[in-house]
C-alpha cells in the first residue's frame, strides 16, 4: 500500500506465505445491531469464497429479481478469502432467498428488518488468520510484533486491496476528479479481457458504426463494462455520458481509494515525525457518539490511552487539523488535487463531504497458535480497519522490494509526494 512505515522497523521482516487459500483469510462480520425481525427489508446473512462482495451483491439481486441498487450492505470484504457479512434486499421474498446456493456463495440466515443496511453500520470484524511458512527462528520476532501491537495498537493504514492492481482504482479517483472521461475509459478497460480491449479500441478510434454496434460486446462483459457498451450504442460520441454509465456506487469507491492514498501519507508522515503515541497541538479528536471532532486541547483531561488522533480523508466540508499536522494534512491534499473546491466541481452522488480517520487502532482479542505449517491468527478490529496492514507489519515486503525508497525500513522519505 502507498505511504507505508512501518511500527515495529527494529524487528526483521518474516518469512511467511500469506493467501494461498480461501481458507487462509476468514473474515466474519460483525453489524452494528441484529436485524429486529420485521420489516419490509429482508436481511441475509451469507458467506462467499473467492467473491466480491460487489459481485455477490449482484448475484442474489438477479436471483430475486431484484435490481442490484435495491441490495445494500455494510462493507466490501475481500475477493480471495472466506468472508460472512449482511447484505440487505427490500421486498425480497424470504423462502426464495433461503433456497439459494451456488458452490461459492451460500445463505446462512434470513431476518427481516425495518430498514436496509448502509455502508460502514459496523461494529468491527473478526478474523481468522492463517500464515504459511514461518520458519521456527522466526517465531521468537513475530511475538515480538504481535505483543507490541496488542499493547500499543496498529497503524490504521488502508491495505493494498483498497487501491487495486497498480493502484489502478485510486487512479481511477483521480480522473474521475479531474474530469478526465478517456483516461478514465482507458483505465476501466485496459487490461481486462479482449472484450474490453475491443470495446475501449471502438471508444478511441472506431467509426461511428462500428461504436454504434457496440452491444454485441454485452455479453462478455461484466455489468459495469456491459454498461458502457450500452452507452456507447445511444451515445456514441460523448465520453461523459459513457462515465456516468458506471454506477455511482463504484464510482464513489473509485473516490475513496483516492482519499485513502491520502491519508495513507498522512499516517506516514505522522509516524515519521514522532510515532503513533504523539499528540500535536491542533490534533482533532472524534466525540463520543460520532458527532463531530474537537481539539486534543478541549479533551486533554479526558483522553484515554486506547484514543488516537484522527487523520484527514478529504471532501466538501470535513475540518482540518490545526497547527503542524493541519500543514501535513494540507499539502497531501493538494498533492493529489483533493480540495473542497475539486469535490463541488462533481455530480452529487459524488460529492462526498469528507471524514476523519484514527491514526492508531487496538487490535482486540489477539491470539496465535503455532502449527505444524504456520502460525493461526485471530484478532478483531474496528470498521474500515484491514487485517492485511497487520501482517504486513510482520513480512514488511514492501521494506525488502528492490523499489523501495531512501529513508530506511520505515517507508517513503517524509515529506515525499504520494506514489501512484
Amino acid at each position: 500500500p502507498p505511504g507505508y512505515r512501518y511500527r515495529t522497523p527494529h524487528v526483521a521482516p518474516i518469512p511467511l506465505r500469506f493467501k494461498e487459500r480461501p481458507e487462509d483469510f476468514v473474515v466474519d462480520e460483525i453489524p452494528e445491531r441484529p436485524p429486529s425481525g420485521s420489516g419490509e427489508h429482508l436481511w441475509i446473512r451469507i458467506e462467499k469464497r473467492g467473491l466480491a462482495t460487489i459481485d455477490a451483491a449482484r448475484r442474489v439481486a438477479r436471483a430475486l429479481l431484484r435490481e442490484p441498487s435495491e441490495v445494500g450492505f455494510a462493507g466490501r470484504k475481500d475477493r480471495f478469502a472466506v468472508t460472512r457479512q449482511w447484505i440487505s434486499v427490500r421486498g425480497a421474498d424470504p423462502d426464495a432467498a433461503r433456497g439459494l446456493g451456488w458452490p461459492d456463495l451460500r445463505v446462512l440466515e434470513v431476518l427481516r428488518d425495518e430498514r436496509a443496511l448502509r455502508r460502514g453500520q459496523l461494529a468491527g470484524n473478526r478474523f481468522e488468520l492463517f500464515l504459511r511458512g514461518v520458519p521456527r527462528g522466526a517465531r521468537g520476532r513475530l511475538e515480538e510484533v504481535l505483543t507490541e501491537l496488542a499493547s500499543g495498537g496498529m497503524a490504521n493504514y488502508f491495505g493494498a486491496q483498497r487501491f487495486g492492481r497498480r493502484g489502478r482504482t485510486a487512479e481511477l479517483g483521480r480522473a474521475l476528479l479531474a474530469g478526465d472521461h478517456l483516461s478514465y475509459l482507458r483505465l476501466m478497460l485496459a487490461g481486462e479481457g479482449a472484450a474490453s480491449e475491443e470495446l475501449l479500441a471502438r471508444i478511441e478510434g472506431g467509426s461511428w458504426s462500428v461504436r454504434r454496434a457496440a452491444g454485441e460486446l454485452v455479453g462478455k462483459l461484466d455489468a459495469e463494462r456491459a454498461a458502457i457498451a450500452r452507452q456507447l450504442v445511444r451515445r456514441p460520441k460523448d465520453l461523459a455520458w459513457l462515465v456516468r454509465a458506471v454506477s455511482p456506487r463504484t464510482r464513489r469507491f473509485q473516490l475513496s481509494a483516492l482519499q485513502a492514498r491520502v491519508f495513507n501519507h498522512i499516517l506516514s508522515e505522522r509516524m515519521a515525525r514522532g510515532g503513533l503515541e504523539q499528540w500535536w497541538p491542533g490534533d482533532l479528536v472524534r466525540e463520543s457518539g460520532g458527532r463531530g471532532y474537537r481539539t486534543v486541547e478541549t479533551f486533554r483531561a479526558t483522553v484515554g490511552a486506547t484514543e488516537s488522533a484522527t487523520g484527514l480523508l478529504p471532501g466538501l466540508r470535513v475540518p482540518l487539523a490545526g497547527g503542524k499536522a493541519g500543514e501535513i494534512e494540507r499539502s497531501q491534499s493538494e498533492a493529489e488535487g483533493l480540495s473542497p473546491e475539486a469535490f463541488a466541481g462533481l455530480a452529487g452522488p459524488l460529492r462526498t463531504p469528507g471524514t476523519r480517520r484514527a491514526l492508531r487502532v487496538e487490535v482486540g482479542e489477539l491470539e496465535w497458535a503455532f502449527e505444524e505449517e504456520g502460525v493461526r491468527l485471530s484478532f478483531r478490529l474496528p470498521p474500515g480497519s484491514y487485517a492485511t496492514s497487520l501482517v504486513e507489519e510482520l513480512a514488511k515486503e514492501r521494506a525488502q522490494r528492490r523499489d523501495f525508497p531512501p529513508g530506511g525500513p520505515g517507508g517513503d522519505q517524509a515529506g515525499a509526494p504520494p506514489g501512484r
